[in-house]
């Protein structure tokens, strides 16, 4: 803006101009001055004055209310109807419901398909070029009768998710492998606080049973006995025990989930593999089960006893070596 400091000539007010002057200085209906200079502020009335102050209230006691809701949403017990969380939801949640993290248990003993995917990572372990912690790599799956997937499962949205089922979906389901066994060196991790559920993959349609911590496994499924909910960033780990006396088995887990209330209830389902591929195992063959803890017949190591073709860790753990050919199963 550009001063003008020159001093005009001062002339005499007319009788017209002075009405006009009156008339600016006059108040409108809401208490308000017309004079152009209260209108950009610089000379506000009281009443004005109130009114800002009032605003000000209102607006900090709505912004209290909003707050105070939030809060509540975050400290209300499960059981109750938290009806902000859905609108923190849309404003700030996840695209996903939950995020799945799962472990597969099992890794050794394991169990080829073919005496020729045996041999290769029989030679590429003893050569330095196989890691233990991936047979499958090589053509092998583990051979068990009893393994076990871990889950943690963490929550992604302000509204409690429930954890609807857990089921199985076979991807293949044939008889056991008995053709070739390895078994390196090597051991299994521990488990640490798990809700735990165990299925028996021999039955057409799996059901997750309800497991006490003592590992006794009940005729209850698990969705009916446990209630399990998560919020954003809780969360809950899972031991899923998988069991078979009788199948080598692909398959996957599909866990079921819902959130929402009544009038605006939403479902979802994360299905879950074993880095992309089916979570697989085979029973033991027929008679390694048997003898796993009986006795040895013709001298067969009771862990490989059934198979056609056996490699087992020499004493000293550096190598894996043929224990010989054995008699088909049975026989």
């Amino acid at each position: 803006m550009v001063k003008n400091n020159a001093k005009a000539k001062k002339r005499p007010v007319s009788k017209n101009r002075k009405r006009r002057d009156n008339k600016k200085q006059r108040l409108d209906r809401n208490g308000f001055s017309r004079n152009a200079e209260n209108r950009t502020g610089n000379d506000r009335n009281p009443l004005r004055k109130r009114l800002v102050r009032m605003l000000a209230v209102a607006t900090g006691a709505v912004l209290t209310a909003a707050l105070g809701a939030a809060v509540t949403a975050f400290t209300t017990p499960l059981g109750s109807t938290p009806r902000v969380a859905p609108l923190l939801d849309r404003m700030f949640g996840d695209e996903k419901p939950l995020d799945i993290v799962t472990s597969f248990g099992a890794t050794w003993p394991a169990a080829f398909s073919t005496k020729s995917q045996a041999e290769n990572f029989v030679n590429a372990y003893n050569d330095g070029r196989a890691d233990l912690g991936q047979p499958r790599l090589w053509g092998g799956v583990p051979a068990t009768t009893s393994t076990s997937i871990n889950l943690r499962i963490v929550g992604n949205l302000y509204q409690p998710v429930r954890l609807t089922s857990f089921a199985i979906k076979f991807v293949s389901k044939r008889a056991p492998i008995t053709t070739a066994f390895v078994e390196p060196p090597g051991g299994r991790g521990g488990v640490g606080d798990f809700e735990v559920l165990t299925f028996n993959l021999d039955e057409d349609v799996p059901v997750g049973l309800f497991t006490s911590t003592d590992g006794r496994v009940t005729d209850i499924p698990y969705v009916e006995r446990r209630t399990a909910t998560l919020v954003r960033d809780e969360t809950l780990n899972f031991l899923l025990n998988m069991k078979s006396q009788k199948h080598s088995v692909g398959f996957e887990v599909h866990v079921g989930y819902e959130f929402g209330e009544s009038d605006d209830l939403q479902s979802g389902t994360e299905v879950l593999t074993d880095n992309g591929k089916p979570f697989a195992f085979t029973a033991l063959a027929p008679f390694a089960q048997h003898s796993i803890s009986g006795p040895t017949r013709g001298g067969i190591p009771p862990r490989h006893a059934g198979y056609k073709y056996a490699w087992l860790s020499n004493p000293d753990g550096s190598k894996i070596v043929p224990s010989g050919r054995h008699s088909e199963p049975g026989k």
